[in-house]
This record gives C-alpha cells, structure tokens and sequence, in this order.
C-alpha cells in the first residue's frame, strides 16, 4: 500500500576514502609512479570534497612483483599528516609525493599503488589553526570550480599537470 515498514537508513559519510588500482604493466619509473599517485588522489578529493569532508592524514602504498610465476609480492607504504586537516587536491598530491620519495626503491618492479585518506571529519568540525588559518577562500572556490566543470563536461576535462597526459602506466 505504499507504507513503509522498514525505515531507510541514510548513508553515513565514509571514515576512509582509498583508492587504488592495478597497473597494466609493471612500472619502475618513479614519473609514472608520481603521475599515478596524482591521479588517485584527484579521484579521491573529489569523492571527499562531494561529502564534505577533510583529511589529516594520508597514507602511500606500493605493491612490488618479486616473482610473477609463484606470484610473490612486497609491500611498501607510509602515512603523512598535515598540520590541519583539509580536502585541497595540491596539497594533498605534494604530501603523496614526499611520501612516494621516502618509500620508492630503485630497480623494484611495481604492480601496484594506491592512496589511503584517513580519519575524514567534517569540513565544519574542522578548527582553523591560529598561525596557518584556514584554506583560502580562493583555493575552496579553485576546487568547486574544477569539480563542478568536470562534473558538467565530462571526467579530466580539466586534471592536474602532475597527473600526466599519456599515462602509460594505466589498464
């Protein structure tokens, strides 16, 4: 009869925002290795900027190929915090790629990569800090513009330098 006996619960916002993938070769370029992680990250501010949401910290991993044939691995990662907790793209792809230089390893033949974001609290939870401030009205304005042009012309139609144009490196 068009009652509804159970009630529908609303989804909470996410506690972690990850996003990784599989390359579709193996990857030992620290460029491509930088160009992915960029891109991860760009996928994974926009996920947290729609729940408005920042992040403190921020986690890098990497998967290594020992051996293909008996499908041995090795795992890399690191976490990184910032001083305030924030959802800005530049930002946190700097914090990415610090990370990636503390935990890359020349002649490792990489399978895998990916960013963790962790303990996301709401934008308004957020307490400006009494030296740094808070983000630029400027730089918040930056992220809804590029979000909202890809979301009416279509994913990249505007990306991050530092995410590559060929991106070899993908499936």
């Amino acid at each position: 009869r068009g009652i509804s006996c159970i009630p529908l619960d609303e989804s909470a916002p996410k506690k972690n925002i990850c996003f990784s993938r599989s390359f579709g070769k193996v990857v030992s370029d620290p460029v491509e290795l930088a160009e992915a992680l960029s891109t991860y990250v760009c996928g994974a501010c926009v996920k947290l900027r729609k729940q408005n949401s920042c992040t403190p910290a921020i986690t890098v991993f990497l998967e290594a190929v020992l051996d293909a044939k008996e499908g041995t691995r090795r795992h890399y990662g690191i976490t990184a915090s910032f001083s305030r907790p924030t959802n800005d793209t530049p930002q946190i792809i700097t914090a990415a790629k610090h990370c990636l230089k503390k935990i890359f390893v020349e002649n490792e033949r990489y399978k895998k990569c990916g960013i963790l974001l962790l303990d996301l609290i709401s934008e308004d939870l957020v307490i400006p800090d009494l030296f740094a401030g808070s983000m630029s009205p400027k730089r918040r304005k930056l992220m809804d513009a590029v979000d909202s042009l890809n979301t009416y012309y279509g994913k990249n139609t505007l990306f991050y330098g530092s995410s590559g144009i060929e991106r070899s490196w993908k499936t």
